[in-house]
């Protein structure tokens, strides 16, 4: 995609909104992760202040309130939608979450 981007014609100025071919939440995420992995894992929720102040020391407060507002409280239909971006710039379908994390499990530690 990035490639595309930069270095065929028609991108200039343009921003380009990214997503893979369908929606997951974080819960589904951890799953795909785990089992390319080969690993279980735990989920845990918190709250948006206690992950707030987990994120502040390496982040930066400003940061992480930016990261938190993407994830959490500010989050609209728009934010959610699913988008053929990918597919149309470069010719081929975005890959799914549970490819990603396949593709990089040693990223994760698997054995």
């Amino acid at each position: 995609m990035a490639r595309a981007a930069l270095t065929e014609p028609g991108h200039t100025g343009r921003v380009h909104a990214l997503t893979g071919p369908e929606r997951i939440s974080a819960r589904q995420q951890t799953a795909a992760i785990a089992e390319a992995i080969g690993r279980e894992l735990s989920f845990n929720e918190i709250g948006h202040e206690e992950a707030h102040r987990r994120m502040t020391p390496f982040l930066g407060a400003q940061t992480a309130a930016a990261v938190l507002d993407l994830l959490g409280r500010d989050v609209n239909d728009e934010l959610l939608k699913v988008r053929r971006t990918v597919e149309e710039i470069t010719g081929s379908p975005g890959r799914t979450f549970r490819q990603w994390a396949t593709e990089n499990a040693a990223a994760f530690g698997a054995v």
